[in-house]
């Protein structure tokens, strides 16, 4: 009697002490926030003065919005336990000013409005699409960190 209770004591213990940091499934509670884009493909984006950062605002319907390099956007996103997109997309046709945006504003929009693999981790929300990697950060952690 007292192996069973001290087995299912562990198992208790050690389900309780999990890595909570990261959740491999997404869903309407964890991806509810405002993200703002911080990586791209391994390389940390600077933070201009005067530039807007690509960012995302996901509300508790799934309604988005965000700003994507040159446009600012707005849709609905859908979610399954790992995977995420943007659809009914809308934004401004606002030109770019230079190549780079124009880049960016491509790889930001195509990895949103497809299907990509998503988790959250550590207060991240990471996009993995073909060969590219998008991590967002919650503006919270986003403003301790870059905002000092």
């Amino acid at each position: 009697m007292k192996k069973k209770y001290l087995l299912g004591l562990t198992l208790v213990l050690l389900i309780a002490c999990r890595d909570d940091a990261i959740s491999k499934n997404i869903n309407r509670t964890t991806i509810q926030n405002d993200w703002i884009l911080v990586e791209i493909d391994n390389h940390r984006l600077t933070q201009d003065s005067g530039k807007i950062i690509p960012n995302i605002a996901i509300d508790a319907d799934l309604k988005v919005s965000g700003f994507s390099g040159c446009n600012r956007f707005m849709g609905l996103a859908e979610i399954t336990k790992q995977k995420f997109r943007i659809k009914k997309w809308h934004q401004t046709k606002m030109q770019c000013l230079n190549k780079t945006q124009t880049q960016l504003e491509t790889l930001v929009k195509n990895l949103l409005s497809q299907w990509s693999e998503a988790s959250i981790s550590d207060h991240q929300l990471i996009l993995k699409i073909k060969k590219h990697r998008l991590i967002f950060l919650a503006e919270p952690q986003f403003e301790q960190q870059y905002k000092k």
